[in-house]
């Protein structure tokens, strides 16, 4: 598995093209000693390409799960293949199972691209189009951009977002303004919106290892801190105004947790048949030949 390196100062990435454009590592050096900002791949994820077992990945065209892959859209239905068993569900979007091309490669950033033209049968995503990805390393940390092109003669729902893992440590605290959150089934599905009593706490700054979430959130304001246990920031996740949605995903048993910047929440587009609105689930519509383009990093602060 070919892994790109790249550095800037201190800061260290690998990218994955051929697993899904993933990352395998993020890590930094201070005073000589590598300090991982993202849970890094084990040689095993990589060899037995496990992409959940990388570093982050990208979601594309749409975010975490559709439900039994199934989904009405401008009026017409659409199934999906199912494409993690043992589940029935659609999940992440088909960027993170593709072969992506490089396109460039310098010391600092790579930039890569994905044509995607939907399968014969049950596709993965019944459009075509394409996908451009550019990780790249600067004086504050990552930045990540990504461009998404409509190349079908229809239009076409889309949503984007991505997965990073960050590594729990002892009295770390995580800090993110929300307005609401969904609630979700036992399928990990969004069912209602609610606003529990952590959601005050998790603007001042919470220990995500005392919960068990998978749940997305609305109203972010595009900031997520990672704090020490007497409240110093110690990295700062940031997206601009396409990514209003937050996904948490911290396992009460797992060795990381997930601050996921995305454009839309779970099974969007039915949340939306259903009567919620668009500002509540997220999500877009790109007609034929038109690009959406957004961006998200991580920085010390």
């Amino acid at each position: 598995m070919k892994i790109l390196h790249c550095r800037y100062g201190d800061l260290y990435l690998g990218v994955v093209p051929q697993l899904g454009a993933a990352l395998s590592y993020f890590y930094r050096l201070v005073e000589g000693q590598r300090e991982d900002i993202l849970r890094p791949a084990s040689p095993a994820a990589l060899a037995q390409r496990e992409v959940c077992g990388t570093a982050s990945f990208p979601l594309l065209p749409f975010c975490n799960r559709i439900r039994d892959g199934r989904f009405e859209f401008n009026g017409q239905r659409y199934q999906l293949a199912a494409n993690l068993p043992p589940s029935a569900h659609a999940i992440h979007g088909v960027g993170w199972q593709s072969a992506w091309t490089v396109q460039a490669c310098n010391t600092d950033a790579v930039s890569l691209v994905l044509d995607y033209v939907p399968e014969a049968g049950i596709p993965r995503w019944p459009w075509r189009f394409r996908a451009e990805l550019e990780y790249r390393l600067d004086a504050q940390g990552l930045r990540v951009r990504t461009r998404l092109l409509n190349q079908d003669s229809h239009a076409m729902p889309f949503g984007i977002g991505h997965h990073p893992y960050f590594p729990r440590r002892t009295g770390q605290l995580s800090q993110a303004q929300v307005s609401a959150m969904w609630d979700s089934d036992a399928e990990r599905l969004p069912t209602r919106l609610s606003s529990p009593p952590f959601l005050s706490e998790l603007a001042q700054g919470i220990d995500l290892n005392a919960l068990d979430l998978d749940h997305h959130f609305c109203g972010w304001d595009g900031r997520a801190r990672l704090l020490t246990a007497n409240h110093a920031p110690s990295l700062e996740l940031y997206a601009d105004a396409h990514f209003s949605f937050l996904n948490v995903y911290s396992p009460h048993d797992a060795n990381f947790f997930c601050l996921e910047p995305v454009s839309q929440v779970a099974d969007a587009s039915n949340l939306l048949v259903k009567g919620f609105d668009i500002k509540e689930v997220g999500g877009g519509v790109l007609l034929p030949g038109e690009r959406y383009e957004a961006v998200w990093g991580m920085r010390g602060v």
